[in-house]
C-alpha cells in the first residue's frame, strides 16, 4: 500500500431490507494475489434491488 494513505475506508452494509449503513472500517493489507482499488464513484443497478426485497 502507498505511504501516507489512510488506514480506514468507508463501506456500505445492508443491515436489513431497504436499510444501508455506511461506516469506517479498517483497510487490511492485501494478500500477494489481491489488489486494493480506489473507487471514485459507485451506483446501484436496478437488479441490485432484488437483495433489498428479501
Amino acid at each position: 500500500m502507498d505511504k501516507g494513505k489512510g488506514t480506514h475506508v468507508r463501506a456500505a452494509f445492508m443491515k436489513a431490507p431497504w436499510t444501508v449503513e455506511v461506516r469506517e472500517v479498517a483497510l487490511k493489507r492485501p494478500e500477494p494475489d489481491e489488489v486494493v482499488l480506489r473507487i471514485k464513484a459507485c451506483g446501484i443497478c436496478g437488479s441490485d434491488l432484488n437483495g433489498a426485497r428479501l
